[in-house]
């Protein structure tokens, strides 16, 4: 399996939600069910893609390396095409996934519609801050997630931030929260470098009394596709989001 190329996006996606929140099952399976102190919550696979992590050890082993201390990883959805390679042995692309998650601290909290307003409050004030690409939140988590990957790979691995964007909001509802992001980054396996591109979003979704974080990458071809590859990529990344959140929350609509 080839994932460390899209381990940034998805460790910046988890750090960065994390971080707004601390300041202020099967293949045939159609959704899946997620636990939550009393409440449960019924996410809908998004239309083409397959709960992964609940198959295959492979993607619990990246999700396990990925992991920080105060978060939990939910669920991860990856492609149909990508979980059919897996089940022949044959390392999925890794362009195009998703990852439910919560805030350790949150798993049994009661928010309310406020709470929800503070955490966007605080995303909104403190955003640029957290995307800094020299800051201390973003090189914390990129030497963290080098060292860690260096070790379950046996060899030197690592990841540098080179330029990030904020895109923009694109979802603002009471229970909603979504914003765009691009990253380009470098990824060093034992001195050879290449450089990596995409874009994600994140939203904060407050289901009933508790609140998520979604999160959907899709990764460009190369960083010199930017020019042709990022505008029909951003559409396409809030076109998925919006539809993907509109499913959850009618799934869960009687916790509304």
């Amino acid at each position: 399996m080839k994932p460390r190329r899209s381990m940034l996006f998805l460790a910046a996606t988890i750090v960065l939600c994390v971080t707004v929140i601390n300041s202020a099952q099967s293949q045939q399976a159609s959704s899946s069910t997620v636990k939550l102190g009393d409440k449960v919550i019924v996410i809908p696979d998004p239309d083409g893609f397959e709960e992964a992590s609940s198959q295959f050890e492979k993607v619990r082993r990246v999700l396990a390396i990925m992991q920080l201390p105060h978060s939990d990883t939910l669920l991860l959805h990856m492609p149909v095409s990508d979980c059919d390679r897996l089940r022949t042995g044959s390392d999925p692309e890794f362009h195009h996934y998703t990852k439910v998650s919560v805030l350790k601290s949150r798993r049994e909290v009661t928010s309310s519609n406020a709470d929800m307003a503070g955490f966007v409050t605080e995303w909104r004030k403190n955003g640029a801050v957290l995307f800094d690409p020299d800051g201390p939140l973003l090189t914390s988590m990129t030497e963290r997630l080098s060292r860690k990957v260096s070790e379950a790979a046996s060899k030197q691995i690592t990841y540098d931030v080179n330029d990030t964007q904020n895109l923009g909001e694109f979802d603002v509802r009471p229970h909603v929260y979504s914003r765009m992001i691009f990253m380009m980054y470098t990824h060093s396996v034992n001195g050879t470098k290449s450089m990596r591109a995409g874009v994600g979003s994140m939203t904060l979704l407050k289901v009933g009394p508790r609140i998520i974080n979604i999160a959907v990458y899709h990764n460009l071809s190369s960083p010199t596709a930017v020019k042709t590859e990022l505008k029909p990529a951003v559409m396409e990344v809030k076109q998925f989001t919006t539809k993907w959140v509109n499913e959850i929350l009618a799934a869960n609509r009687e916790k509304q």
